[in-house]
């Protein structure tokens, strides 16, 4: 009962919220306050914050690969600077009009693509040499594909300026951590693994994963 009066007086009735806190703050997002209000207060993946700000001050294009409905494209795109939306689900109708709310537009603000990014040799994959292509370096990688993640690194091929890229990438197994932290390394990465806080305990996210989370990862 006090969570749904809270939620009454910091949201509005409509569809359309404005996120309170965190990177994406003051923008405008269609959200079910029900579901959603880790999301609009900032502490949805608070863990990665710090990283992700870093990530984008360092970077001259953003990319965001499994982008969903566009809740950290929002926060890409305050900053001005080249935008990519990578996201291959019917969602990407719902980026798309989150990010009309705020007054941005596709083609003229962000890049939509919607091939699975990934060993290009696969039919409907993109490698993601040719997805940072014609962007500016140096390119920032904000990553979260629910498995495909080792597989988005070995797409990137020997030519790919490994110096020019950062990345930040959610892993779903330890098994994955591994061989995603092997295969950075390999490209001369250090790499910070980016624990879930303590006070998750409390206040926690309904992941149904016994395993979740992130490395942040820059040449040396």
């Amino acid at each position: 009962m006090v969570k749904n009066i809270l939620k009454k007086l910091l949201f509005s009735g409509s569809d359309a919220q404005t996120i309170r806190f965190g990177p994406a703050k003051g923008m405008q997002i269609k959200y079910d306050v029900t579901h959603r209000s880790q999301h609009l207060l900032g502490l949805y993946e608070r863990e990665i914050y710090p990283f992700l700000e870093k990530g984008m001050s360092k970077a001259e294009t953003l990319i965001d690969v499994g982008a969903n409905d566009g809740y950290y494209l929002l926060a890409f795109l305050k900053t001005g600077k080249q935008v990519i939306a990578c996201e291959p689900g019917p969602i990407v109708t719902e980026l798309v009009a989150n990010a009309a709310l705020n007054g941005y537009t596709e083609e003229q603000d962000y890049k939509v693509e919607t091939r699975l990014v990934g060993n290009p040799m696969k039919q409907g994959f993109v490698g993601v040499e040719e997805l940072t292509s014609g962007s500016r370096p140096p390119y920032f990688l904000l990553v979260d594909i629910d498995g495909g993640e080792a597989d988005l690194l070995r797409s990137c091929g020997d030519n790919f300026a490994y110096h020019n890229a950062t990345w930040l990438i959610e892993t779903h197994s330890k098994e994955l951590e591994d061989e995603c932290i092997a295969l950075l390394k390999a490209k001369n990465y250090k790499v910070k693994i980016i624990r879930n806080k303590w006070w998750r305990f409390f206040i926690k996210e309904q992941r149904p994963l016994e395993h979740n989370r992130w490395l942040y990862a820059e040449t040396k």
